[in-house]
């Protein structure tokens, strides 16, 4: 719940990245009326989540977190906004100073103008998630999950602040100071009182008058009550307390211990329901909840995940991702996601024709919908087909009676149930959900968070003591609900009934037991998924679900192996090895284009320029005979390639050499662009048509569907992603490749594990796991280390070097942005900044002019940033960083005229060095850069290193010896290593710290010109950039385009898509180390970004 309003805040931490607080100044005067405690620091906006977290905005806009507990401190976070708004800790909504949204997570913020494409000025989250937005317009906004950004019906206009209540209804504020509140039907005005800022939620209701006073509405009053004066900003903690901060920024708190109150609500609120029901709290937190007869429980999880009960408080998940769930009689789920209906099939999900709103299951066995169009219907099974009844209500939510009647809550909140002569209109309630038990009691949850139980004799609702958003019942009339903000309350837990569990063994699995019963052998037929016979690959369990987590990081291609060895190549082409103890992609030396992973846990792959690579335990070895656009390796250790030209060949170890496939009978040979290999050595192919081939003989057999990826796993199941970048799975009994539902996201590629388990990789690069596959671990950073070690050897002992990765690299470009007015292009030797947040990624520009351009990602444009204040001074910026904080730093001009400036309460500040000024007119600049723990790091006028220190607020020099005995631009990477540019006589160019010494990375009298150090010293050119992922690029100064260090083969890999950089070329890295450039002249002038 949200608090509004313009802040200023100088926060105290006790962390380290906290700034020093100044000392805190007794309670004003002016704030009278209750007792107040003051909290270090100073705020211009505050917000409290539901669980007592504080978070508040500080002179700079950055971001600022406040645990529960009397006696926390502050945390900085990273982010750099103007308004923020608070669900809990991990759930934070936050805008811009161009009034862009982004949401927090807990870890990080993410950009949401794709899905919530609103320019806000004010924005508000209810506990339970809703997010609401004023635009700049002053129209209300709401967000829907599916369609964005919607205008809140009804609503006032000319509207400046908004908040959230307890029921999820907003409240806000005009521009002329009047209030507004929504009921839930509709919307009443508030003209006693002039407001400033509004915050609603947890049990209170605060307001700031235009005057100052502070004011808060009594139960049952339709005026609100002065309480104290001299506020500026208003939040409301658990309990219904508040949080101000006054007109000069100072923080108050009635009572500071957020942890304390938030827990005392929840108790208070958890008492209520247990006199009642005798209720007791579950693990996790869902928006519905679906139970079958038996007592089989789903929860649907708050971003529409799917989660099966398994007792002992445990939660288990199934694949997909839906907006309503339900349980069939034989506990069997069903559920709808983007209007198609699915019934699970012990692994997958089969889709039933039709579409629905809404899904739910009778203790007849009867499965009802409801329509798009609001009119239920009711599953034949024998038909396969949905027989349609009239309703005169349109209906949104359905329950269905033991009779298999049903019943519904209508969109206009009343309760209905089908008789034989119609629909029956219920004593009047406006409710939001209904669930009936298999005992046939009937419960619902009010507009208003009240549970109600139909009382059948006496024709009326009986009120429930307590809040509930959501019911389900099961077996005698015991009903679970979803509290507010999420929480699961039980008041049985049904594992007393057999069968009580979700079903997740297939419909195809069962039959198999009953017809081994039948035969006289369950016991071998109920074994199902046990390890293969002898030393054969595990076969997977088709009653096993499965349960898709997203993985860090992105990558363009995967493969695993039968151990269970996961590797990934990155887009850049690096690649990386998974580890369960780390929970974390490890990296692997090498660079590739395409992996595959041999059943012993060694990688392959096929570099950029088609040379194909073994790893042999110890280093890379090439394969000289052959060019391959894509590899495969079965089971049996068979590796197949396919070359440019798609014919197939078979690795011969005895010759270490590839050998091509004969053709058949008629000369045709197997051909097809990409290949996989079944277990017992045979390839399957994707044509240069896109179909799909099986070669079980000599040449290929068509199959009648096409695909974009094709891959086998080491107990046989073969996976295709169809055209549509569906998962779908071959049935080798019906000749055909059925479709899995279910699926997190779009699919581009897939790899198949042990046990068919799948990990797939979405169109954005995203990697999703099904399984983590146990394996010995212990030798990986052994092999890793030996691999590294071999390299540089090669490359120290003058040897020849390994063969392996020095190619360029297929990153391919896109361009984002035409560079044009108001935007200024530089003439002649002047420059141009380009910088990436490294906490939202986003990119900003210096234009000749030196105003600020921020780049939109939804619209594709780059937007004048008119909040930043114009630069003091009138020369050239010679370098531009963005902090880890958000904060601005930019260094211009040369000589006596160089200077650093930090943008800090919306004003630029000039920051000090303790370097010598320079003896003469040298043409030298300061240049500065962040290393990755938020240390910034300069190159002085006297061309030494040189570190930020907080303490005194200046530049100190770090005693060190450098190459050359002198820099003239530094970056640090995240394994600590320094990079510098050195324009010494002996041996100018680019150098890396390892160790106690220096290593000659790029020698300027080889790829790199004497007049190109130069120009880029003085920020013509981007010297060199420093990615998150620790990759560094540099331009090659003869074919103009960016390079790549590659640190395993010690050489620099050519980024042949690159923009030309030969115009004064700059360049940039992204927090996810996707480079991105800025070509100045020519027809491709632009700003670019790999995809």
């Amino acid at each position: 719940m949200k608090r509004l309003a313009s802040l200023m805040l100088i926060l105290v931490a006790a962390g380290t990245a906290a700034q020093p607080a100044p000392a805190v100044a007794p309670p004003a005067p002016s704030l009278r009326g209750m007792a107040w405690t003051a909290v270090n620091g100073r705020a211009s906006d505050l917000s409290i989540g539901a669980d007592g977290a504080v978070f508040a905005i500080d002179p700079e806009g950055l971001v600022w977190l406040r645990r529960p507990g009397k006696n926390s401190s502050w945390i900085r976070l990273p982010g750099d906004f103007r308004r923020i708004a608070a669900a809990s800790e991990r759930n934070a909504w936050a805008i811009d100073a161009e009034g862009m949204p982004y949401a927090y997570n807990g870890t990080w913020w993410r950009p949401m103008g794709e899905i919530f494409p609103v320019k806000a000025v004010d924005i508000a989250i209810s506990s339970r998630g809703g997010v609401y937005a004023v635009a700049g317009d002053g129209s209300l906004q709401t967000l829907d999950a599916r369609r964005g950004a919607l205008a809140f019906p009804d609503a006032p206009g000319n509207l400046k602040r908004v908040s959230v209540d307890d029921a999820g209804h907003p409240w806000a504020v005009d521009r002329d100071g009047a209030v507004h509140r929504f009921d839930g039907k509709a919307w009443s005005r508030f003209d006693d009182v002039r407001a400033a800022d509004v915050s609603a939620g947890h049990g209170g209701i605060w307001i700031v008058g235009t005057d100052g006073q502070l004011l808060t509405f009594d139960n049952g009053a339709v005026r609100p009550r002065q309480v104290a004066a001299g506020a500026g900003v208003v939040a409301t903690a658990p309990g219904g307390v508040p949080w101000v901060a006054t007109s000069d920024g100072h923080i108050y708190a009635h009572r500071p211990d957020t942890g304390a109150q938030a827990q005392a609500s929840r108790q208070a609120r958890s008492q209520v329901f247990t006199e009642l029901l005798n209720w007791q709290r579950v693990n996790g937190s869902a928006r519905q909840l679906a139970i079958s007869p038996s007592g089989a429980i789903l929860a649907l999880g708050r971003d529409g995940e799917a989660w099966q009960w398994k007792g002992s408080g445990q939660w288990g998940r199934l694949p997909g991702i839906f907006s309503r769930l339900a349980l069939d009689k034989g506990n069997v789920p069903w559920g709808i996601a983007d209007g198609r209906i699915l019934r699970y099939q012990g692994s997958y999900w089969s889709e039933i024709p039709g579409r629905a709103a809404e899904i739910v299951g009778g203790a007849d066995g009867s499965i009802w919908i409801v329509q798009p169009d609001g009119q239920p219907a009711r599953w034949k099974a024998r038909e396969r087909q949905w027989q349609a009844f009239f309703s005169a209500d349109k209906l949104l939510r359905l329950a269905v009676g033991p009779d298999g009647e049903p019943w519904a809550v209508a969109e206009s909140g009343r309760v209905v149930r089908r008789t034989d002569t119609g629909w029956e209109a219920l004593p009047e309630v406006d409710a939001a959900s209904i669930a009936i038990g298999p005992d046939g009691s009937v419960f619902v949850t009010g507009t208003d968070n009240r549970l109600l139980r139909w009382d059948g004799a006496g024709k009326r609702w009986e009120l429930l003591n307590g809040n509930a958003e959501a019911v389900a019942v099961g077996p005698r009339g015991k009903p679970w609900i979803v509290a507010p903000e999420g929480r699961i309350l039980a008041s049985a837990l049904f594992d007393d009934i057999p069968d009580n569990r979700v079903n997740t063994t297939s419909i195809a699995a069962g039959n198999a037991a009953a017809s081994a019963a039948r035969n006289g052998s369950a016991a071998a037929a109920t074994v199902v998924g046990q390890p293969g016979i002898g030393s054969g690959a595990q076969r997977g369990r088709i009653n096993e679900p499965l349960e898709y987590r997203k993985v860090a990081g992105k990558a363009r291609n995967v493969a695993i192996g039968a151990d269970g060895s996961v590797f990934i190549v990155a887009y850049d082409g690096s690649l990386a090895r998974w580890s369960n103890t780390r929970s974390a992609f490890v990296a692997f030396p090498g660079q590739l284009a395409r992996i595959a992973v041999a059943p012993d846990g060694k990688p392959w792959g096929i570099a950029g320029s088609g040379d194909v690579y073994r790893h042999d335990g110890a280093a890379w070895k090439q394969v000289r005979n052959v060019k391959a656009q894509d590899i495969g390796i079965g089971f049996n250790g068979t590796v197949l390639v396919a070359d440019p030209q798609g014919f197939l060949s078979r690795y011969d170890p005895a010759g270490d050499a590839f050998v091509r496939l004969p053709a058949d009978a008629n000369g045709v040979p197997p051909m097809g662009t990409r290949v996989a290999v079944t277990p017992a050595g045979k390839p399957w192919v994707i044509t240069d048509d896109g179909f799909v081939g099986r070669c079980e003989k000599a040449s290929c057999e068509r199959l009648p569907v096409k695909a974009r990826s094709l891959a086998i796993g080491p107990e046989g199941s073969v996976l295709i992603v169809d055209g549509d970048r569906t998962l779908r799975r071959w049935n080798q009994r019906d000749e055909s490749f059925e479709r899995i539902d279910g699926i997190p996201d779009l699919i581009d590629l897939a790899a198949v594990g042990p046990r068919g388990k799948p990990w797939l990789l979405s169109p954005a690069a995203e990697i999703w796991a099904s399984e983590f596959f146990p394996r010995d671990e212990r030798g990986d950073v052994t092999t890793a280390a030996v691999t590294e070690a071999r390299f540089n050897a090669g490359a120290t002992t003058g040897t020849s070097s390994p063969p392996a990765f020095s190619f360029t690299v297929n990153a391919p470009f896109e361009k984002l942005s035409n560079l044009g007015p108001p935007f200024v292009l530089p003439t002649e030797a002047k420059t141009l900044q380009l910088a990436i947040a490294p906490a939202t990624g986003r990119a900003t520009l210096i234009d000749a002019d030196n105003r600020f351009f921020n780049y939109n990602d939804a619209t594709r444009t780059l937007v004048l940033d008119t909040t930043i204040p114009a630069l003091p001074v009138s020369d050239e910026v010679r370098s531009f960083v963005i902090g880890k904080d958000g904060s601005y730093w930019v260094t211009s001009g040369l000589d006596w005229n160089a200077g650093v400036w930090r943008l800090q309460a919306n004003k630029w500040v000039e920051v000090s060095g303790n370097w010598p000024p320079p003896g003469g007119l040298a043409w030298i600049p300061i240049t500065v850069s962040e290393a990755p723990d938020g240390t910034m790091y300069a190159s002085g006028l006297d061309r030494q290193l040189y570190r930020y220190d907080q303490g005194v607020k200046r530049f100190v020099r770090i005693t060190m010896p450098l190459p050359n005995g002198m820099i003239s631009s530094v970056a640090v990477t995240p394994d600590g290593h320094f990079w510098v540019g050195s324009e010494g006589i002996s041996a100018p160019g680019l150098y890396e710290r390892v160790g106690n010494g220096w290593q000659l990375r790029l020698a300027a009298s080889a790829n790199m010109s004497d007049s190109f150090l130069e120009q880029c010293k003085m920020g013509v050119y981007t010297c060199f950039a420093t990615g998150a992922n620790g990759n560094v690029y540099t331009v090659d100064i003869f074919s103009y385009r960016l390079q790549r260090w590659n640190a395993a083969s010690r050489t620099w890999d050519k980024l042949g898509a690159s923009p030309n950089m030969i115009d004064r070329g700059v360049f940039a890295v992204g927090p996810d180390g996707r480079p991105w450039a800025i070509q100045r002249s020519g027809g491709g002038a632009g700003l670019y970004r790999v995809r």
